[in-house]
């Protein structure tokens, strides 16, 4: 498949980019400064400007999909839509941030009383980027939510899927490494399963027979630029349970490192 990721040069978007070049897409990375993409087998490195609508839709034009890794502050997602309907790329994926996700029935997590408030302007602008996505009725997208700690960590295949709320353990922790979210996306882009949704995933403590990491696609961890969403929360049917009854549940959040929402 012919993938481009816009972001390509930030921790997340490096670590997608990775994760499919090693499954044997063909990826075309674009950031500002291509010299900060990741070299391996089947990625280009292109240099772009998200913000310059006459110029996007061509480094777009033939992909199979697009997924944008950028800060939703430094983009605008008219543009970014724009473009990719302009190019005729087929599906958009969109690495979202956790602002949005349900805490509790009805309570965003950005409206939780603790939510730090230098992280209010990037959260609102990603629910906002949710809000417009949410609106279309042509374009073939889904939006990633990680979960409320979204930093660096090891490469686990542990990881589960939830909707629209917050995942948290039985203990109150909810955090997902970039790598594991890598998976995540690719699984998704390799299998749809949430085509006009958006979705959410967590660190399982059980281990995940992630069909990946059978295949032995361990990667190392990019310690780039800090991605997007870098803290983060979005949509779920309820409760998920592991077979050895580990739980991820949307629920109160208890681990203090939660409040790094970006």
């Amino acid at each position: 498949m012919k993938i481009t990721v816009l972001g390509a040069s930030g921790r997340a978007g490096s670590e997608i980019t990775k994760e499919l070049a090693a499954r044997g897409h063909q990826v075309t990375g674009v950031a500002r400064n291509p010299a900060r993409i990741p070299t391996d087998d089947g990625i280009t490195a292109v240099s772009g400007d998200v913000t310059d609508a006459a110029a996007l839709p061509a480094l777009l034009k033939g992909a199979d999909a697009v997924i944008s890794a950028v800060m939703f502050t430094d983009s605008d997602p008219e543009t970014l839509i724009g473009a990719v309907k302009a190019a005729g790329v087929p599906r958009y994926l969109v690495v979202g941030g956790a602002g949005s996700l349900e805490a509790a029935p009805g309570l965003k997590v950005i409206d939780t009383p603790d939510f730090p408030e230098i992280y209010k302007a990037e959260a609102a602008a990603g629910g906002r980027f949710l809000d417009r996505l949410r609106q279309e009725t042509d374009l073939n997208w889904t939006f990633l939510s990680p979960s409320a700690v979204f930093d660096g960590g090891e490469r686990t295949g542990q990881f589960r899927l939830g909707g629209d709320s917050l995942l948290v353990t039985a203990d109150g922790r909810s955090a997902i490494s970039f790598p594991d979210y890598a998976i995540a996306m690719a699984d998704e882009i390799e299998t749809p399963r949430h085509s006009r949704q958006r979705f959410t995933s967590a660190t399982d403590p059980r281990p995940r027979a992630s069909s990946s990491a059978k295949r032995g696609r361990l990667k190392e961890k990019d310690p780039g630029d800090r991605s997007p969403g870098s803290s983060s929360f979005q949509r779920d049917a309820g409760d998920q349970t592991s077979e050895a009854g580990s739980t991820l549940k949307p629920g109160p959040i208890v681990d203090d490192r939660v409040m790094r929402f970006t």
